[in-house]
């Protein structure tokens, strides 16, 4: 576990956590995976507890705040952050969504399922595309030259890889990075958070060379990679073939 600074434990003060802050992960709440026995990774996340609390540091302000953003989790969380005691929520913020079809028009790319897709294989599996002609893999899991590839966190905003062809590889939910999207779906009310992360993810990597970075003239490929069990498991077709960058199995 890595040790907390001075400066973390400060920041952690002063929030304010109190003992309403605490929401335990519920498992049956808000499921994932495909494994529900009683030594499943996710199983075993059921019961603990973690500090969930929002911020309002805006309120403070003398001057109206925009936030833009990219992210349905994020706006998610955005619109309903302000909630009364009697389950109302209070609109101190407007969330104005800018993706749809009428703003942002569909941009195809390419799906692919491979086993290698995981924690064991993942390593093969990049080298594998990046000698069959793809410049750059986006992957949580891959080790490889920074030149070569990235973290999903590493790529967030980056602009110079508007001319490169890139796989990026999906791969299932950390134990923790389960554990807190549980939470923050109970403390918020958010039905489908899991997809919903995954679309963020997803639409973060591929908008590096399609989307508003697509060369018209000469576009570079994006490659969606995934497990077979996690295609399964975020509803198939009918969540990878959807929004802004709809994704359909090749060979």
């Amino acid at each position: 576990m890595k040790k907390a600074r001075f400066d973390d434990l400060c920041s952690i003060i002063d929030v304010g956590f109190t003992s309403d802050d605490i929401m335990t992960v519920d498992f049956h709440a808000h499921p994932f995976g495909v494994n529900n026995s009683d030594d499943a990774m996710y199983i075993k996340a059921h019961g603990d507890s973690y500090y969930v609390k929002p911020r309002s540091w805006w309120k403070d302000l003398k001057s109206r705040v925009m936030i833009t953003t990219t992210e349905e989790l994020v706006a998610q969380v955005a619109s309903r952050i302000n909630k009364t005691s009697d389950h109302k929520w209070i609109p101190q913020i407007r969330v104005h969504r800018l993706d749809d079809e009428e703003f942002v028009a569909p941009d195809c790319i390419r799906l692919r399922r491979d086993k290698r897709a995981s924690k064991g294989k993942i390593d093969d599996l990049v080298q594998d595309r990046l000698a069959d002609g793809m410049d750059f893999a986006i992957s949580d899991m891959a080790q490889g030259s920074k030149s070569s590839v990235s973290s999903h966190i590493s790529a967030r905003g980056r602009n110079d890889l508007q001319n490169r062809n890139i796989s990026t590889v999906l791969t299932f939910l950390s134990k923790d990075e389960f554990a807190r999207l549980n939470v923050i779906a109970q403390r918020f009310g958010i039905e489908g958070i899991y997809q919903k992360h995954y679309r963020d993810r997803l639409n973060q990597a591929v908008g590096r060379n399609r989307g508003l970075r697509k060369n018209h003239a000469t576009p570079y490929e994006h490659e969606i990679i995934v497990s077979p069990t996690l295609h399964r498991c975020l509803g198939g077709t009918s969540f990878f073939g959807s929004g802004r960058y709809p994704a359909y199995l090749t060979s």
